[in-house]
């Protein structure tokens, strides 16, 4: 992957990122809020308060995706090496 790619596609996923957590918020801080409009950058939808574990496992998601992404800018990684018996 070129570097330009992987910049623009962090970019979107930090996007992304910060519209999962602004509907988290919301929720905690508004008990008797029950719809929050999810505005990803990509799409709009409502995200339902009884949603919050699919919320939370997407943004868990985003999360390893953008660590995977930098990684990967950052040029580190791993190996994996055939031992010689």
């Amino acid at each position: 992957m070129d570097t330009e790619f992987l910049v623009a596609r962090i970019a979107v996923t930090k996007t992304m990122i910060a519209a999962y957590e602004d509907a988290i918020i919301a929720f905690s801080v508004d008990p008797t809020l029950q719809n929050y409009t999810l505005d990803t950058g990509q799409s709009v939808q409502t995200a339902r308060r009884h949603d919050l574990d699919q919320i939370q496992g997407t943004l868990d998601m985003l999360y390893n995706r953008l660590c995977m992404m930098e990684t990967r800018l950052a040029g580190s990684g791993s190996i994996l090496v055939q031992p010689a018996w």
